[in-house]
């Protein structure tokens, strides 16, 4: 049932990229730090077997960093892309 759990949560979260780049960059990175907050969950269940029941997923602070710093270069990424956009009236 777990597995099943995660899987869904994969799609779920998945299916909110196209959002972020619909934002301003402040939203986009909180969005992005979201999903990829929910991902590392998910890859820590996933690490643990999915015996959530016995163990419980930690996502370190160190990890935390990291998803700050991916959030960040994303928004940043899209940003660029949002520019080059034609803009349409």
């Amino acid at each position: 049932a777990v597995r099943a759990l995660c899987v869904r949560a994969r799609e779920l979260l998945r299916s909110g990229v196209e959002l972020e780049g619909l934002v301003p960059r402040r939203l986009r990175t909180q969005l992005a730090l979201y999903r990829l907050g929910g991902n590392a969950i998910v890859d820590r269940i996933e690490a643990i077997g999915y015996r959530t029941d016995r163990v419980r997923p930690v996502v370190t602070p160190a990890m935390k960093l990291t998803l700050l710093a991916r959030a960040w270069a994303e928004g940043l990424r899209e940003q660029g892309r949002t520019q080059a956009r034609p803009q349409t009236v």
